[in-house]
C-alpha cells in the first residue's frame, strides 16, 4: 500500500509484522510487531490504522511513533475495516454479526449494526 504522499510503502504481514518502506524498497523505515496476523491496513497522512485477527482495531501514528490497541470491541474475527477520511470514520466489519462505525478521532462507536441473517466480508467507500 502506498502512502497518501507517495513516500512511502506499506506491507503486512500473515506473522503480525507491519513494515513502512521507503517507496524503492531500499531502506526500512519503520517496523511494528503487532503480535497477531494483520488482516488489513489504511493509511490516512500521519496514522495506519491496523486490523488484527483477534478482533483488534490499532493505530500507528507515524509523526509521534506510537502504536496502539484501541478496539477490542467484536465478538469474532474481524474481516475489514475502511478509512472514510472525509467522514473522519473508520468501519469494521466481523464474523460476529456487527458492524461498527467509529469516530476516527475518538475512537468512539458511533453506530453498531447486526446483520442477523449475513456476515458482511469486505468494506469500501467513497
Amino acid at each position: 500500500m502506498m502512502g497518501p504522499n507517495r513516500n512511502f510503502i506499506v506491507t503486512a504481514s500473515i506473522n503480525g509484522i507491519l513494515r513502512l518502506w521507503s517507496p524503492d524498497f531500499s531502506k526500512l523505515i519503520s517496523e511494528v510487531n503487532t503480535q497477531q496476523q494483520i488482516l488489513d491496513c489504511d493509511v490516512n497522512h500521519r496514522e495506519i490504522v491496523v486490523l488484527g485477527a483477534a478482533g483488534t482495531l490499532s493505530l500507528l501514528d507515524m509523526e509521534e511513533s506510537t502504536f496502539n490497541v484501541i478496539l477490542r470491541s467484536h465478538l469474532d474475527n474481524v474481516q475489514d475495516l475502511c478509512f472514510n477520511k472525509p467522514s473522519a470514520k473508520v468501519v469494521t466489519v466481523g464474523l460476529d454479526q456487527k458492524i461498527y462505525i467509529w469516530n476516527a478521532e475518538t475512537m468512539e462507536v458511533v453506530t453498531e449494526f447486526t446483520t442477523n441473517n449475513d456476515v458482511a466480508l469486505k468494506l469500501t467507500s467513497s
